[in-house]
């Protein structure tokens, strides 16, 4: 039986338990490390974002889920998880959707909500049905009051038609208005979001001194509350738009900050591009290997230099950090938060 089929309450309590067994087993940490789960607010209603499956079939069209384990449609008129300004824009893409220009080349719906509960649609279509969509697709988000994107392959064919087609929610205290661009990442419970960057910021207990080492940043869900109360970040992310969100959405937030910064990559590590003239350089390079050593990621001195034993998110502090620099290929970009530090 799936653990969906418990009450929410009972849910929650065997993710704890599953959760909890599973970083004991690895080895990450104790049990008595581990504190309570913290449930969702809402149990119904809350996704800001929903994809929806889409086929043409013999007997008409059908938008919903796929069935587990295949990519048979289930059509599904409704989701009890949607938001409900979600749910109205789908019944109208559910009723126009099927005497569009070609709806058998349309296989997938993005639906998305900001807080205020504007909607921001993105259909994805086959390359060849673009140019027949494209009209037809605007004129139907004029009529119904959403914004709309058009995708005709990868993320790179993404374009929007009508309005604006991104999601806006808030977090933190007071609130950063993240702005979350077409094809970008955002947690689909916003109100649980909150509460997870409210967690992160207590657990970190920065004084203003700390530098932050944000892998897969986004468009700066933690890398930016966090910015509000160190002395730097540096966030990684390997979706350019994302980057750009979070290099326009730092300047205003971050007190403390003077400068984001867009990063390269070259030999063979990860350096940010030269600051401009008359501004503080960078703090000396400073060594990855020998005992007590200093990260030069994230400046934390290394307790040891042994062999990693356990996955990464265990292993000592210099080494971790450099396996997790040297994972990203040269074309993955960086943002950075007053930048401080580099690794050449």
């Amino acid at each position: 039986m799936s653990v969906a089929a418990f009450a929410y309450p009972e849910q929650a309590r065997w993710k704890e338990r599953l959760f909890r067994e599973q970083l004991v087993r690895a080895g990450v940490a104790d049990a008595s490390a581990c504190l309570p789960i913290v449930a969702a607010p809402a149990e119904w209603g809350y996704r800001n974002r929903l994809q929806y499956k889409c086929r043409q079939t013999p007997h008409g069209f059908v938008a919903g889920f796929y069935r587990h384990a295949s990519h048979y449609v289930i059509d599904a008129p409704h989701c009890l998880l949607a938001a409900p300004t979600i749910h109205t824009v789908y019944a109208v893409l559910r009723e126009a959707l099927p005497s569009s220009p070609c709806p058998e080349a349309i296989p997938q719906v993005d639906v998305s909500c900001s807080d205020d509960g504007s909607i921001a649609v993105v259909v994805h279509v086959l390359p060849e049905a673009a140019g027949r969509m494209r009209d037809w697709l605007a004129a139907l988000a004029e009529g119904s009051g959403f914004a709309v994107a058009l995708q005709a392959g990868r993320k790179a064919t993404l374009a929007t038609l009508s309005g604006r087609a991104s999601l806006t929610t808030a977090v933190d205290d007071p609130p950063l208005a993240l702005q979350v661009g077409a094809g970008g990442f955002a947690q689909v419970n916003p109100a649980q979001n909150r509460r997870l960057v409210d967690a992160v910021v207590a657990a970190a207990a920065l004084t203003g001194g700390e530098r932050i080492l944000d892998l897969y940043c986004g468009v700066g869900n933690f890398t930016l509350p966090l910015a509000r109360r160190a002395a730097s970040v540096l966030g990684i992310e390997g979706y350019a738009p994302a980057v750009g969100r979070c290099l326009g959405q730092c300047p205003s937030p971050c007190h403390n900050q003077r400068r984001l910064q867009r990063g390269t990559r070259r030999g063979g590590g990860l350096a940010p591009r030269p600051l401009r003239s008359g501004a503080p350089r960078p703090a000396a390079q400073r060594g990855l290997s020998g005992d007590g050593a200093i990260c030069s990621a994230c400046g934390r001195r290394a307790s040891c230099t042994s062999p990693v034993t356990r996955p990464p998110w265990s292993a000592t502090c210099s080494r971790w950090c450099t396996m997790a620099i040297r994972s990203f290929p040269a074309s993955r970009s960086i943002c950075s938060a007053d930048l401080a530090y580099r690794r050449v």
